[in-house]
């Protein structure tokens, strides 16, 4: 069993606090990601977990032992960085023959299991040569080759398509998540990029200073953000949010629309209200809507072309929304007034007190 609990882990670095609490229970065998912009804690959480950061509180749980106090060597983890951390002066071979001759593994079994891993990973062709001959993309491999190799009970992933190009990081996105379906090992990524989190891994936990904003599967947190932070961060356009007051009926009134909403159990008063930029509808003035959404109008501000869609960016009162719309039969230009409407099922509504999310 392969299975990693964290009981309160806290940690501080002199007046810093990178992490403040945390409690997570990764399943076995679980793809699980931790996703967060920079310096919330992410790679402060993977070292604990490896021991090479002892936690100021708390307990690091792995297969059903707390190695808390254990060195890195006795945890069974494997750990891939944000670099390489590759050996210039060895071959590919010899670097992922390295960490199975660190821990006195026989010749046959180092032979059979760097050429298993070079197959897998499809780096066969590199053995004989030295890391910087060879692609971002080679070397990334061989990066991860160098962990796998070791057949340990938990990988950790730091951010490793970070500095490969986009079409590069979409292949590799694919090569992890076929690698973890063929080992079936906990795996551990870190990640600020929200496409690899949506996309690969079993469930996210969104951190932000140092603690967990949410916990859930990918969709969850995109379609029921529970706070604030979750519904700013994950998104790409991200949310739109404007100023509203919210009556004990639960209805929403903004300078632009008032629509009834399912949060009842607010407190009455002024709130955020959000809507993303996929669910709004973008059409020009006197095209009928569906007459259960709701609509109002706005000012065109911009218009950028991205390929499948534009992203349409709106003057609404002394506010911006953008919208994304696919429909290429109309085009927008800037100035135009347009009408725009989404379904009322698809606004949150925040408090701007607790940052809880309706």
């Amino acid at each position: 069993m392969a299975e990693v609990h964290l009981r309160d882990v806290a940690k501080a670095f002199g007046p810093t606090q990178a992490l403040d609490g945390v409690e997570l229970r990764v399943e076995d065998g679980e793809f699980f990601c931790l996703l967060g912009p920079s310096g919330v804690g992410k790679t402060t959480l993977l070292r604990t977990i490896a021991g090479v950061e002892r936690p100021d509180r708390g307990e690091v749980w792995i297969g059903g032992r707390d190695v808390t106090h254990l060195p890195p060597a006795e945890r069974d983890v494997a750990m891939v960085f944000e670099t390489y951390a590759l050996y210039p002066h060895l071959t590919v071979w010899e670097n992922l023959a390295y960490p199975l001759r660190e821990r006195r593994v026989g010749p046959i079994d180092i032979k059979r299991r760097v050429e298993r891993t070079a197959e897998l990973l499809g780096i066969t062709h590199t053995l004989g040569r030295p890391p910087q001959t060879l692609s971002g993309g080679e070397m990334q491999r061989v990066a991860v080759g160098r962990a796998i190799v070791r057949e340990a009970q938990v990988y950790l992933f730091d951010e490793p398509l970070s500095h490969l190009d986009a079409q590069l990081r979409e292949h590799m996105r694919a090569e992890l998540k076929r690698l973890h379906r063929e080992m079936g090992s906990t795996l551990i990524y870190a990640t600020p990029d929200q496409l690899e989190a949506m996309t690969m891994p079993d469930r996210v936990a969104v951190l932000r200073a140092g603690s967990v904003a949410q916990c859930d599967p990918p969709l969850e947190v995109y379609l029921r953000p529970k706070r604030l932070f979750v519904a700013r961060y994950v998104g790409e356009p991200p949310m739109n949010f404007l100023d509203a007051d919210l009556d004990a009926s639960g209805k929403v009134k903004t300078a632009a629309f008032a629509c009834r909403t399912k949060a009842r159990d607010m407190v009455a008063g002024a709130c955020l209200v959000g809507v993303r930029p996929e669910d709004l509808t973008v059409a020009p003035t006197g095209r009928p809507t569906p007459p259960d959404a709701v609509s109002f109008a706005a000012e065109v501000y911009a218009v950028e072309m991205c390929g499948d869609y534009d992203l349409v960016t709106l003057t609404v009162g002394a506010d911006h929304m953008t919208a994304i719309a696919s429909d290429h039969s109309t085009r927008f230009a800037t100035g135009q007034t347009v009408n725009v409407s989404f379904a009322s099922e698809r606004l949150y509504v925040i408090d701007p007190v607790t940052e809880r999310v309706a």
